[in-house]
């Protein structure tokens, strides 16, 4: 699961691998030219600084969407949880759900720097 503690990571390897596929397209179209004149621009010719900007807010939103999906089942369990008051064994379950839920939500909602 990406959360703020994998964010950096994840980051990494999805830029490395989107850098290393650019260049192999930027070699193999090097010496043809795209329209009147242009050529592809180089990776760091301000390709790279759009695609770190696009990659970091794909990850914010991943991260918000997850987070956003944990408080829900919290939400669900939580209302399903009186049902079991008299069952020890599925309370249990329940509330470990919940636990468990919780704790990724508090993982995902603490940024750290990249």
């Amino acid at each position: 699961m990406i959360g703020w503690n994998t964010r950096a990571q994840v980051y990494q390897l999805t830029l490395m691998a989107i850098e290393d596929e650019y260049k192999a397209v930027y070699l193999a179209a090097s010496g043809n030219r795209c329209d009147e004149g242009e050529t592809m621009p180089e990776w760091e010719q301000g390709v790279q600084e759009r695609i770190r900007k696009f990659i970091g807010e794909w990850a914010d939103k991943v991260i918000g969407e997850t987070a956003a999906t944990c408080v829900k089942k919290v939400k669900v369990y939580q209302k399903y949880e009186p049902k079991f008051a008299n069952d020890s064994y599925r309370s249990g379950i329940v509330k470990s759900c919940i636990a468990k839920n919780e704790n990724y939500v508090r993982l995902l909602k603490s940024p750290s720097k990249w």
